[in-house]
């Protein structure tokens, strides 16, 4: 048991020196530890998570100017407009900049350690931070072609990255 915020006592499998009890929520207690997620969605991202779960990456898009705004905002960046359509990006992005993670901060990482994190770039002015699933070290590199792909426990469902197949493109 811990004790996070506010006098928490739930069990949680989040242990080390880089765990914050109370602010992750810990889909079970099993032996292997499952993936963390946030404990609640910040309201600009609710469409971008419901989209997720469908299996498409959707961004918000100013119906005045048309101007994409990632990530999320209340008003437009472009010509301060409030209303937003969501758009789908494409299936594939370029990366633009990935890093290597040999240290995990929760046991679920651990066990995938070394993995990537990749910033994809769409090529319409957004990017989007995911991790990058079954690849090597010698495989990864920038402006490689990458494929949008989902990771989903329960109720939430996170981007992740994979090598694009060359030929299929």
């Amino acid at each position: 048991m811990h004790k996070g915020v506010a006098g928490d006592q739930r069990e949680s499998n989040v242990v080390g020196p880089f765990s914050w009890p109370g602010r992750y929520v810990v889909m079970s207690n099993q032996a292997e530890p499952t993936r963390p997620f946030p404990k609640s969605i910040d309201p600009l991202y609710v469409k971008h998570y419901e989209g997720l779960k469908r299996g498409e990456v959707l961004v918000p898009c100013c119906r005045d100017c048309k101007a994409l705004q990632w990530p999320p905002r209340v008003m437009c960046d472009e010509c301060h407009s409030i209303d937003f359509d969501q758009v789908a990006m494409p299936t594939r992005a370029r990366v633009f900049s990935y890093v290597t993670v040999n240290r995990a901060f929760h046991p679920w990482f651990a066990a995938r350690a070394p993995y990537f994190t990749v910033l994809g770039d769409f090529g319409n002015g957004v990017r989007m931070l995911g991790l990058l699933r079954d690849a090597s070290a010698d495989g990864v590199g920038c402006d490689q072609e990458v494929e949008v792909g989902f990771d989903s426990v329960g109720e939430f469902a996170v981007l992740e990255w994979r090598l694009a197949d060359e030929t299929a493109a």
